[in-house]
């Protein structure tokens, strides 16, 4: 695909600009020999405006606009799609590519934001640098807005979180900006409502088969959204079927990044 060629070759564009030789080398090959030392720093890590790329590239590459159409796809969702993101701002488009991740204490408490979106985050290990287990997650996908209770959340914190809390407050503030308002969604782990959820964790692997998983999604939407019509219907698909790629581009955020870096080694020899 030609967006991931665009990204190999900013990763090799990239890489040659961190690690270029003190002095011009004779020879193309005393310069790639000088390049491979370095190990490829796929993730932009010198670079903060860069950082978000892979995963931008990524999640695109997953989403139904190019990634090969799933059974029972809607007829309008491509068309719907390119409609609603063409309108939108850099940080806007980057939401609803990527979703936005944030873990709450408690209903008024922010522990993270930015997180990645991977099911460890559900459970952290000490290294992911999230100080405690958090009981509550936001999931913020543009055109549907999950909140997820844990299977871990203490029974003194209350459910659904209270109109006042700092957490609803938050999605009023969200709501009120969108172009579309996003339907609002309170569910518990483990529950059948929360299946969406776990399917928007775009790190993970693609589930298969992807078609079954996202009709259910979709009609659980519809039945417990506010928003009727085609572009409603077109809207709940396009969560369900993000990330519903069976190829590589399905298999999970690491091995795209580990086939980005091979592709990058190869470009520089």
């Amino acid at each position: 695909l030609l967006l991931l060629d665009w990204l190999v070759e900013l990763e090799t564009m990239y890489h040659a600009a961190l690690h270029a030789p003190p002095t011009p080398l004779k020879t193309q090959q005393q310069r790639a020999q000088h390049l491979l030392r370095s190990p490829v720093d796929v993730s932009f890590s010198g670079a903060a405006a860069l950082h978000p790329m892979p995963r931008l590239v990524y999640a695109l590459l997953r989403s139904p606009v190019l990634a090969p159409p799933v059974e029972g796809q809607h007829g309008d969702l491509v068309a719907f799609l390119e409609h609603c993101w063409g309108s939108l701002t850099p940080s806007e488009l980057a939401c609803a590519v990527y979703p936005h991740l944030t873990a709450y204490a408690d209903p008024d408490t922010v522990v993270c934001s930015n997180l990645p979106l991977s099911k460890s985050m559900l459970h952290p290990p000490p290294s992911s640098g999230v100080p405690q287990i958090p009981p509550i997650f936001l999931l913020d996908a543009y055109i549907v807005i999950l909140v997820l209770y844990t299977s871990s959340c203490p029974s003194h914190i209350p459910y659904p979180p209270p109109q006042q809390s700092a957490l609803r407050r938050s999605i009023g503030a969200i709501r009120q900006e969108r172009k579309i308002a996003p339907m609002v969604r309170v569910v518990r782990e483990g529950s059948e409502d929360a299946q969406l959820f776990f399917h928007l964790l775009l790190d993970e692997p693609a589930e298969e088969p992807a078609s079954a998983a996202g009709q259910g999604e979709g009609a659980a939407l519809q039945n417990g959204g506010n928003n009727g019509g085609s572009s409603g219907s077109s809207r709940e698909q396009h969560a369900s079927t993000m990330g519903s790629s069976a190829d590589a581009r399905g298999s999970g955020l690491q091995h795209f990044l580990e086939h980005v870096r091979l592709e990058v080694v190869k470009s520089l020899q």
